[in-house]
């Protein structure tokens, strides 16, 4: 199951005049049962989409192979360099404006004086669409370009006149470790676990001697990770991310993004922490699984999944919620 967490259409204008470069974009799309994600999923990076194919579908997963166009702009005439930017669309981000509109559901739309844009539809909320477009939006910025605004939400423009503007020292697209840290900041907060007694717990909760309202909760761990993502610092890493219930994990693969969800999690004392009733991004179960925390301190992390409790991994834990794309 491959998924790109950023639903929204989106697209960006960068380049030169003199030299246009074609080329083709491979871009996983799948169905998700995840709540808040768009309908649909689109993604082209670039000005003109020249062809689009589908290749094959293989557990209902849709490959699309988008050719095209990267065309230089240099946003408009209305783009002020002095810090301010009175908002006017190029050509391309009017046009795709102006299929926007027709979606349904809650949509927001989100652009760049220097070319970019997201756009979102289909979301239970009008504040789930204006997370996803702008962050959409963000993943095809560079560092140094200025940041994006949100310009339109349900169909009606928010966006003033004319708006200061930010140029990005940082960039963060999900799924790269390097500049995560950068962008979102490290967690503060110290824990040390218990090996020993964590896997214990874990034994006992495999062979069913007790269940999930059996383990003691620890409000002290519980409280380091929700809000927060814990990702790995590889080549191809992953992270979890712990929301107030539930949350997802999101695995960097050749293919893509592979994305999976739990309903709900709990952490004890000792560093277990275990997401109950997990389910890939296409709906089929995984199950319940549990990991245990060896450390934290200064945002530093050592755990290793209770399946394979000696083989310890480093993570870090960031102040923020690594599935969408941001900037500082």
């Amino acid at each position: 199951m491959v998924f790109t967490p950023q639903r929204p259409f989106s697209g960006a204008d960068i380049g030169r005049p003199e030299r246009r470069q074609k080329f083709c974009l491979r871009v996983p799309l799948a169905s998700t049962k995840d709540k808040g994600i768009g309908a649909r999923s689109y993604a082209a990076f670039g000005s003109e989409v020249t062809s689009e194919m589908v290749l094959r579908t293989k557990s209902r997963l849709v490959m699309r192979c988008l050719c095209v166009v990267l065309a230089a702009s240099f946003g408009s005439a209305a783009v002020a360099q002095s810090g301010e930017w009175t908002v006017v669309l190029n050509k391309k981000q009017a046009a795709s404006y102006e299929e926007h509109k027709t979606r349904t559901g809650h949509k927001a739309f989100a652009l760049s004086p220097d070319g970019a844009w997201g756009r979102s539809h289909g979301f239970e909320t009008p504040a789930m669409a204006q997370t996803r477009a702008l962050s959409f939006c963000r993943s095809f910025m560079r560092a140094k370009q200025r940041d994006c605004i949100v310009f339109s939400i349900d169909g009606k423009r928010v966006a003033p006149a004319v708006v200061p503007t930010k140029k990005v020292t940082a960039l963060y697209k999900p799924i790269h470790a390097k500049n995560a840290a950068a962008v979102f900041g490290l967690a503060f907060g110290d824990f040390t676990g218990n090996k020993t007694k964590a896997k214990a717990e874990a034994a006992a909760f495999a062979s069913g001697t007790i269940d999930k309202d059996g383990l003691q909760r620890s409000a002290r761990l519980e409280d380091l990770l929700r809000g927060r993502s814990l990702m790995t610092k590889t080549n191809k890493p992953f992270f979890l991310w712990f929301s107030e219930t539930g949350g997802e994990q999101n695995g960097r693969a050749s293919s893509g993004i592979l994305v999976s969800h739990f309903a709900s999690w709990i952490a004890t004392p000792n560093g277990l922490v275990c997401m109950f009733d997990a389910f890939w991004d296409n709906g089929n179960p995984i199950g319940d699984r549990c990991l245990y925390i060896d450390s934290i301190a200064n945002g530093q992390v050592r755990f290793a999944w209770t399946s394979s409790i000696g083989r310890s991994h480093k993570a870090q834990l960031l102040q923020g919620d690594a599935r969408f794309a941001a900037v500082r």
